[in-house]
């Protein structure tokens, strides 16, 4: 007879929210990226990720919350 295995298992959902990261190029033009994070640090982290140039978190002139 084989005996049966149950698993637990815990499944946290978050609610991420929509944010608005802009930043100067080198040319002082104004861009704007949007991301999903769960806060403004994580927002602007996750723009380090998707733009090129863009690897010193100093660089973000704003992050806003779009609600």
């Amino acid at each position: 007879m084989t005996e049966g295995v149950i698993y637990n298992y815990v499944l946290e959902y978050t609610i991420m929210s929509h944010y608005t990261v802009g930043y100067h190029d080198n040319y002082n033009g104004l861009h704007e990226i949007c991301e999903y994070a769960d806060d403004a640090y994580h927002a602007i982290k996750q723009a380090e990720e998707d733009l090129t140039g863009f690897n010193a978190p100093h660089k973000a002139e704003y992050c806003i919350r779009e609600d």
